[in-house]
């Protein structure tokens, strides 16, 4: 659960280093030495020192460090690292903290961090028996000076345990400050500026999120937190670029550490903002903090609980679509953020056909943009896919005219992973195709999930459809209707209804494919004529060729 930020004269980035020390099972760490409780404390007061324990993360080890108490509010005490005060904090920092936690934010004049998340997403965990929440203000030490990259601030759930245990993701014996607390660094983090104020709501929601539900994901726990700080005013641009500068980043698949996590961040916050604009606000976010399932079990739980049908799965194939739409004109703002501006990258542009690439791979709930323009507007193009085979795709599909979407569609696969469309569709013109592909929906895809897939586009050539009847020679009431193609066909299957005196006796039903030809046997039932029998051979909902038991026809369509 890092989040970066990019300052602009650096090329630093700042990371929260709350995921190296949550657990997925923190409730089963076993203890080490468990003292008795703590004696009665008495109320702090300005100038109160206190040793606190912090972590080093360039070795994950603990130490000790002497912080004093310089700020009192109605929600929290600020402790700050003696060998950081007056060199990095000064007073009039602690001032605008407090302010900034306790009063007023960028986004209400009249509410503090504290406020907005507790109303939003309920009250934080009470180890202490005391309201209010220690913000530990120090240098925090990372790698910076030899990864360009920092940890920005972070809360240890150890802190929520007492005595001293082992952390069963580090497996290191830790003691715990057995305090309401987050760590927010000072060097090289400005704590008084916005991304300041933006890492406290980050990491304060981390606090919050660990009293309702301490399994959560990270890159659901990590969107959230970046959710917080929109709500609070201070979100990360440079997450929401760097996603869309790539945004074949797994949505699921949080990155190791010493891995570009930016782009992640962007993920994950894109992900909540577009479950809080388009299934319930915040109440829908608070309901998933407060659920205990993990994951994409807890977003289905929810999206059910709130009364939608969709799942998971089919929110995502919608949400790739708006990362680069993101337009609310269209299709009542289903593919539109409001709150957002973002437009993903395309992986590649195609301009002049045929063309075939093969070998692109995909992560589980990652996505790439392929566009393909420069040709005139009501030519048509064809879009044969093939997948690796390993794990199904769902693939979308836009249209745009001159910049403004047309349409979305979907293209569908065979159960071997092959799918051919033709674009645009027939009812309205475009002269751009977007095809946005990613893995769909299985219970073993994951993120960690890769496929590989291929494809080939060309400028349709005259395709040439013949439809043949045949009489069966030794049984004369049984008739086949014969459908050859000039080219093949790989998952639309053409359909065939059957009527007789205007009464429909077959509606649209798949014809059988044998090799790349397509059949339908029709039983003509005694005392009935066959020149009443009429047939009709639909693709792509169009019909393309009609006739009785004795035509046959040779159409060219050209495409």
């Amino acid at each position: 659960m890092s989040f970066i930020y990019l300052f602009p004269l650096h090329a630093i980035a700042l990371i929260c280093g709350t995921p190296d020390l949550c657990t997925s099972n923190p409730q089963n760490v076993p203890p080490v030495n468990i003292p008795s409780s703590p004696a009665q404390k008495r109320a702090l007061k300005i100038g109160d020192q206190i040793s606190f324990y912090g972590i080093d993360f360039r070795n994950y080890n603990q130490y000790r460090t002497k912080a004093t108490l310089r700020s009192i509010g109605n929600f929290c005490y600020i402790f700050v690292e003696d060998s950081q005060w007056r060199l990095t904090i000064t007073a009039k920092v602690v001032q605008n903290l407090n302010r900034v936690f306790e009063q007023l934010t960028l986004s209400d004049r009249n509410r503090g961090i504290y406020q907005i998340e507790t109303q939003a997403f309920g009250h934080p965990p009470n180890i202490d028996n005391d309201d209010r929440i220690y913000l530990l203000l120090l240098d925090i030490p990372d790698r910076f000076r030899f990864q360009g990259e920092f940890i920005g601030g972070y809360f240890n759930p150890i802190d929520q345990a007492r005595g001293r245990l082992i952390h069963p993701k580090l497996g290191k014996a830790m003691w715990s400050n057995e305090r309401d607390m987050i760590y927010i660094d000072t060097n090289p983090l400005n704590v008084g500026s916005n991304e300041g104020f933006g890492t406290v709501a980050h990491e304060f929601q981390h606090l919050i999120h660990w009293k309702h539900d301490q399994n959560e994901e990270i890159w659901v726990n990590e969107g959230i937190s970046e959710y917080a700080m929109l709500l609070c005013g201070y979100p990360s641009v440079e997450h929401l670029q760097a996603f869309g500068q790539k945004p074949n980043t797994s949505l699921t698949n949080w990155p190791a550490e010493g891995k570009n996590q930016l782009p992640s961040y962007g993920a994950t916050y894109l992900w909540i903002l577009y479950l809080d604009e388009h299934y319930g606000g915040t109440n829908f976010v608070s309901s998933l903090i407060k659920n205990r399932l993990a994951g994409i079990s807890g977003i289905n739980q929810v999206l059910q609980l709130h009364g939608f049908r969709q799942s998971f799965s089919s929110v995502f194939s919608d949400w790739k679509v708006a990362n680069y739409l993101d337009d609310v004109t269209f299709e009542r703002g289903r593919f539109g953020y409001r709150k957002v501006n973002i437009q993903a990258k395309i992986h590649r542009k195609h301009r002049y056909y045929p063309i075939d690439v093969t070998g692109d791979r995909l992560e589980g709930y990652a996505t790439y943009y392929l566009e393909f323009s420069n040709f005139r507007v009501g030519q048509q193009i064809s879009f044969d896919f093939t997948s690796g085979g390993r794990f199904p795709f769902d693939i979308r599909t836009i249209e745009l005219l001159k910049g403004k979407p047309v349409n979305v569609n979907s293209l569908q696969l065979s159960n071997n992973g092959r799918g051919t469309q033709i674009l645009p569709f027939t009812d309205k013109m475009a002269d751009t195709i977007v095809i946005i592909p990613s893995l769909g929906e299985l219970p073993n895809v994951l993120g960690k999930s890769v496929s590989s897939y291929n494809y080939r586009v060309e400028i349709d050539r005259e395709m040439i459809l013949q439809t043949f009847v045949l009489q069966n020679p030794v049984h004369a009431r049984y008739w086949e209707v014969l459908l050859v193609l000039s080219k093949q066909i790989l998952s639309e299957i053409p359909r065939i209804s059957v009527l007789t005196d205007q009464k429909l006796l077959v509606s649209k039903i798949p014809m059988q494919q044998i090799q790349d030809n397509y059949v339908y046997q029709i039983y003509l039932p005694p005392k009935m004529d066959s020149d009443t029998i009429i047939w009709q051979i639909y693709y792509l909902d169009k019909q393309i060729s009609t006739g009785n038991l004795n035509s046959q026809k040779i159409i060219r369509r050209e495409r």
